[in-house]
């Protein structure tokens, strides 16, 4: 059974003002690929540089309009082969169940899950590559911090524009 948060979290001495608006109920990590570079006398200085890619996908509850979920993708060396990268090659897609604990504007609603949700679900998956890599691999790798609202930002204009691919890359 999983034990949910509650609808409004309330602080040891009962003031709940401490807590966001914008609570995480549950999460799970419904993909998770990863491979290692077994030549581990691959001279790191000629390696290119990683590539990142993160893209996410939010959509709201059939019939609760303060329940979202929210989906993360987040690729390393992805497009590349593993003998060209630097130890690692990782896919990860999570998924995320939010609620508000209080009515809000939905502009004000569409931006927190969308920057929140997001942001929240990143750190998680921060964890596990950064768990999975130091106890798996021959080295700890650590994702970079992501610009969230560069990302949505990006996200939302090609949307309008076009109907295309709408995921950012980061190369470190």
């Amino acid at each position: 059974m999983i034990r949910r948060a509650s609808p409004k979290p309330q602080a040891a001495n009962g003031k709940s003002e401490f807590f966001a608006d914008l609570q995480l109920e549950q999460y799970i990590v419904d993909e998770l690929q990863f491979q290692t570079n077994a030549e581990l006398n691959f001279d790191k200085a000629r390696a290119p540089d990683p590539t990142i890619k993160v893209d996410l996908d939010v959509k709201g509850h059939n019939t609760d309009p303060d329940r979202y979920m929210v989906g993360l993708s987040v690729d390393l060396n992805r497009d590349q082969k593993l003998e060209k990268v630097y130890l690692y090659k990782i896919h990860l897609h999570i998924y995320g169940w939010f609620h508000f604990v209080k009515p809000i504007d939905l502009a004000v609603k569409q931006r927190a899950i969308h920057l929140n949700g997001s942001s929240i679900l990143y750190g998680i998956v921060r964890t596990v590559v950064a768990q999975l890599t130091g106890t798996l691999g021959p080295e700890k790798f650590i994702l970079p911090t992501v610009n969230f609202v560069s990302l949505v930002k990006h996200k939302f204009k090609s949307k309008r524009i076009k109907t295309q691919a709408t995921s950012v890359e980061h190369k470190k």
